[in-house]
């Protein structure tokens, strides 16, 4: 299990109440919250390896809650472990849940406002710093003429002519 610290940014609108708020990671619920302030720190324990994290706009009535103004939760900014991770939402899954007299599901990519009962996911993995290095292409493998093992030392020892035991 590794700790991560997730940190929502987010802005939202009132309507017969402010929106509420569910959060789940790999389909675990692990938050709820109102929707009534900007931002919202949430720490747990997950487990290494790909993480899904869902947000969850739930209990919007279609018809009473339509505004103006309107109920909606928009993310605008997501911080893992305090780095920010803002690219996530530009990778992001939405799914619109239907109204009633709907029959089918939308699903967008890369849109965070959640007007309707919907659900946002994300995907990032664990521990998030190893990750973030990979995704950003952080490479342990040294250049060519930048290693340093004695096979190196030795052939730069006999091309300067240093007589010295190294």
């Amino acid at each position: 299990m590794v700790n991560t610290k997730i940190q929502l940014y987010y802005e939202s609108g009132f309507c017969n109440g402010w929106p509420l708020i569910n959060v789940y990671i790999n389909n675990q619920w692990i938050d709820a919250f109102e929707a009534n302030t900007q931002n919202r720190i949430i720490e747990c324990a997950c487990d290494s390896g790909p993480v899904t994290l869902s947000i969850e706009h739930w209990g919007k009535n279609p018809i009473t809650d339509n505004g103006p103004p309107d109920k909606f939760f928009d993310l605008k900014g997501i911080e893992l472990n305090d780095i920010k991770t803002n690219f996530l939402l530009n990778d992001s899954e939405k799914i619109i849940k239907p109204n009633p007299w709907d029959q089918k599901y939308h699903i967008t990519h890369g849109d965070n406002y959640l007007g309707h009962n919907s659900t946002l996911y994300l995907f990032f993995e664990n521990p998030v710093d190893q990750w973030l290095k990979r995704r950003m292409g952080d490479n342990d493998t040294p250049m060519i003429g930048q290693e340093t093992s004695r096979e190196v030392l030795l052939q730069a020892k006999k091309f300067f002519k240093i007589s010295k035991n190294l």
